[in-house]
């Protein structure tokens, strides 16, 4: 025990030495910008005078202005350059070797702060010890590999961990407890929604959906997700295919999933659009897949269950939609606010009464 407080008292030692250094040289940064403020703001100022004129005058003179604006901010930052010399570099230098210290005792210095807290031989601290460390480990490896469908595991390993804290928390009663085994729409929910927070300015997910996965208010946060990620540029395109297993769900609820998600891309507009699929006697039914593409590159999946208990993944360097999308998707419903398309949903919504009332 002494040996492991020794360790960690040096790991302090060492981290808080570096971090008073960086201290120091962020401390002569601000005392160098603080002794030329007055001229750095001065040529600042000139300088983006000159650019604002420029751009309002024809040339020759937008030029010479563009010209004379550039030279002031050349000189801004002369002027700081030579109050501060060449500490930017030791200050450089410093914060590199803190970075580098926290960095190589990350994963140690937490594993050592496991086995503090979680110590002695009581089977139940052992097994939580143990437990954690290899979620560690596991969570590590991921974080290492940087494949463009990590994020995936992420929002696994985080579902996974809220349902152990609900479950722990349970087990403080002493005479009844209830133990929640999450569902796979939850853990998929998880999946999902740390795929479409990673989109990004370029991102898209295209997808053939059925009604079933968002039965019960299902995949939540993942919609939640779509309200916001699509906002930052990227781009989400659904299809619902009325699927046979969805036949089993109640009509009301088909008629709540499909109302929600026509007023979601009404709201929300091009950003997120979609399209449902007329039922045909005799149809063959389309794969149930996604695609999510990033500048990372492409994960798509397919749902092997109704219920989400198997989906399988793949990780593709080269995009390409679903198979048949392209088709499904010129010829289906596509929701929009037009009085004409909310009589069409209408009708849409009465086929799938009847559809959903003939069983296999």
């Amino acid at each position: 025990m002494a040996s492991k407080r020794g360790r960690l008292s040096r790991l302090g030692t060492s981290v808080w030495t570096k971090m008073k250094a960086v201290g120091r040289w962020a401390e002569r940064v601000w005392h160098a910008l603080s002794a030329s403020a007055g001229d750095i703001i001065i040529s600042l100022s000139l300088g983006a005078a000159s650019f604002w004129i420029g751009k309002r005058l024809t040339d020759p003179w937008s030029t010479v202005a563009e010209h004379l604006g550039t030279a002031f901010l050349v000189a801004a930052i002369a002027v700081f350059g030579y109050e501060y010399k060449s500490r930017s570099k030791e200050l450089i230098k410093a914060t590199n070797a803190l970075v580098e210290a926290l960095k190589a005792e990350a994963k140690p210095g937490a594993i050592r702060c496991i086995t503090e807290m979680f110590s002695g031989a009581d089977t139940l601290v052992v097994r939580l010890r143990d437990s954690l460390i290899r979620s560690l480990n596991a969570s590590d490896d991921v974080v290492q590999a940087a494949v463009s469908h990590r994020d995936l595991a992420v929002g696994m390993i985080e579902a996974l961990l809220d349902a152990a804290t609900t479950n722990a928390n349970e087990f403080k009663a002493k005479n009844h407890f209830t133990i929640t085994i999450p569902r796979p729409a939850e853990l998929i929910d998880e999946m999902l929604k740390a795929r479409i927070e990673r989109l990004g300015e370029a991102g898209t997910y295209v997808v053939i959906s059925d009604f079933s996965s968002f039965k019960r208010n299902q995949l939540q946060k993942s919609i939640g997700a779509m309200r916001t990620s699509p906002s930052r540029g990227a781009k989400v395109q659904r299809i619902f295919y009325f699927f046979k297993h969805d036949r089993e769900l109640p009509y009301e609820e088909i008629e709540r999933i499909a109302t929600d998600h026509w007023n979601l891309s009404c709201e929300l507009g091009d950003r997120y659009q979609v399209a449902f699929v007329k039922p045909v006697q005799g149809q063959i039914e389309p794969l149930h897949e996604g695609v999510f593409t990033t500048t990372e590159g492409s994960v798509r999946f397919e749902v092997l269950e109704p219920d989400l208990h198997t989906v399988q993944f793949y990780s593709e360097t080269q995009s390409r939609p679903p198979v048949n999308f392209e088709r499904l998707w010129y010829h289906a419903l596509k929701a929009t606010a037009a009085s004409s398309a909310e009589v069409e949903f209408g009708k849409y919504l009465a086929l799938l009464r009847k559809w959903r009332q003939r069983r296999s």
